[in-house]
């Protein structure tokens, strides 16, 4: 016996509003909430969960402190799938995260968006600095005091050590959980760029993104960019940099679409011959934002 036309029809309904309950279910650019800090930590670099003191476990080989509630729990896992392989090991995987997410979405939460996936999941973010120079004075007064010491001990202060890219220029063989200690400890000219006072000048902001791998190449980053730059506009932050991988050629092809160009000067005092590669083999990209 056929079906009726009546069933015909509310299957065909039904099929339809699954496709749009799907749909509405796509992947969407929003700002951060408290609730996503441990899925950020997560992208950023797998590992054991951040914890306050006050809600340690004996696993965890990270606490600190903080009185923003939002510093209370996170977990480093997402930022650790996304790192670069030298630093896969303990410590240096969970030193990653302190260095590249959390300090962002404690000091500068406004300027940090999420690719959720559809379902409420963060499986991508940008986060940044307006201002690297005032970053870095509230990164030492009010970040640094809140990491607990006695797990990760400050390392002797090394002036003569090359700042940036520490993981990829240490490789696996180094010892990159060293260097990366050295990077969030002592972070001035990492962030400062010193040697060329010209690009905080034209360029005070700067990035840091990360997308699941099974999210990539779909448009998120893009939007990710496109969200932070209306952000920088609409504030009217004069531009923003980036350092990237010098192994990644597929991340200049990606920030040269969304507008990036290389900076127009010989960093690395005329080793390579290419402009905008640092000491290391780190690139500086830039953009105005208005």
């Amino acid at each position: 016996m056929a079906p009726s036309n009546s069933k015909i029809a509310g299957a065909r309904l039904q099929q339809i509003q699954r496709v749009m309950e799907e749909s509405s279910r796509r992947p969407f650019i929003r700002a951060y909430g408290k609730a996503d800090l441990e899925a950020i930590m997560h992208i950023v670099s797998f590992g054991p969960r951040l914890l306050s003191l006050s809600a340690r476990i004996p696993r965890a080989p990270l606490t600190y402190t903080s009185q923003d509630e939002t510093t209370q729990k996170a977990n480093p896992l997402q930022c650790r799938v996304t790192a670069h392989s030298a630093a896969a090991t303990e410590p240096a995987n969970t030193i990653v995260p302190l260095i590249f997410a959390l300090p962002y979405v404690i000091l500068h939460p406004e300027y940090t968006f999420v690719l959720d996936n559809g379902h409420g999941d963060c499986v991508g973010y940008c986060v940044a600095a307006p201002c690297s120079t005032t970053y870095l004075e509230r990164y030492k007064s009010e970040y640094l005091p809140t990491l607990d010491r006695s797990l990760y001990p400050p390392p002797p202060p090394s002036p003569g050590a090359v700042a940036g890219n520490e993981i990829e220029r240490t490789g696996k063989n180094g010892d990159v959980a060293g260097a990366l200690l050295q990077r969030l400890y002592y972070p001035d000219e990492s962030v400062l760029h010193s040697k060329w006072p010209g690009l905080l000048e034209d360029y005070p902001a700067h990035l840091h993104i990360d997308i699941l791998p099974e999210y990539q190449g779909h448009g998120g980053g893009k939007r990710l960019i496109e969200a932070l730059m209306a952000k920088l506009q609409a504030d009217r932050v004069r531009g923003i940099h980036l350092m990237k991988s010098g192994e990644s050629n597929g991340a200049e092809i990606f920030y040269g679409r969304m507008g990036f160009e290389r900076y127009p000067i010989i960093m690395d005092g005329g080793e390579s011959g290419e402009i905008g590669r640092k000491t290391g083999g780190g690139v500086c990209m830039v953009q105005k934002s208005c």
